[in-house]
């Protein structure tokens, strides 16, 4: 498949299966906002990963490669943020019961400040 152009959707790309591997080489292009420049990536996924593409397709959850590797891309997105706010739940547990049980101290602001002119 030849490869489609961009059609003005700015952080976007394409992925399609290239008519010259087997199965699991995939070409991915998409555009850097930052430089405004179009990026190809040559990637092989393997065979588990190809066959799991296959599946979502069938499935009706997607009907194309890329619409397979955005929603992926999003939910792991989605993933690590909630891992994120999964860690910083857990430090503000572990100090707030040390602030607690009288092993921390809290200062006020007026506290910090006057340490920071002296």
């Amino acid at each position: 498949m030849i490869p489609t152009p961009h059609n003005g959707k700015k952080g976007w790309g394409t992925a399609y299966q290239n008519p010259y591997k087997k199965d699991t080489h995939y070409i991915i292009e998409c555009i850097i906002n930052i430089h405004q420049k179009w990026v190809s990536m040559n990637i092989t996924i393997g065979r588990p990963y190809e066959d799991a593409i296959r599946r979502i397709i069938e499935k009706g959850y997607a009907g194309n490669q890329t619409e397979v590797i955005r929603q992926a891309i999003l939910a792991y997105e989605r993933i690590l943020e909630e891992e994120e706010m999964m860690l910083v739940h857990r430090g503000v547990s572990i100090e707030m019961g040390e602030v607690l049980t009288g092993s921390s101290s809290l200062y006020t602001l007026e506290d910090l400040k006057k340490l920071s002119k002296t």
